[in-house]
């Protein structure tokens, strides 16, 4: 089954809800899980690396499980596109998982602007996801 998949429709959509709410600092969390989820979907589905294998990858490589998804995405697009693409993903992502850092870790808020820009970089992220891995 494609369950995080289906968790990465309900985190943009969640995303979504809460900008719409007014709820700006909790934006950045489900967006952001938003691309992780369907990082990880991708990388089993269509790189053919099962959870298991990920997770064993994960350890042996002694690298943060989030920078292996992006790394392993970024090495992807590269040698399916080009590395100006791989780049531009890599620096979106980043970007997200910053911000993702600084609403959840950080003594500040979020205000409108970076909610609607978290959303933005998401649904664009999603969306070059989506054109590459079809």
């Amino acid at each position: 089954m494609a369950e995080l998949k289906n968790k990465s429709e309900i985190n943009i959509g969640a995303a979504q809800l809460l900008f719409d709410k007014h709820y700006f600092p909790s934006v950045p969390h489900p967006a952001y899980y938003s691309c992780l989820q369907l990082m990880k979907h991708i990388i089993c589905k269509k790189i053919y690396k099962d959870y298991d294998i990920q997770e064993a990858e994960i350890a042996i490589h002694g690298i943060g499980s989030h920078m292996y998804y992006i790394n392993t995405i970024a090495e992807e697009i590269e040698s399916k596109q080009n590395k100006r693409q791989a780049s531009e993903f890599t620096r979106k992502i980043k970007e997200l998982k910053a911000l993702r850092e600084k609403a959840d870790y950080a003594n500040t808020s979020i205000n409108f602007e970076q909610a609607r820009g978290t959303i933005q970089r998401a649904q664009e992220t999603i969306e070059t996801l989506q054109n590459i891995f079809r």
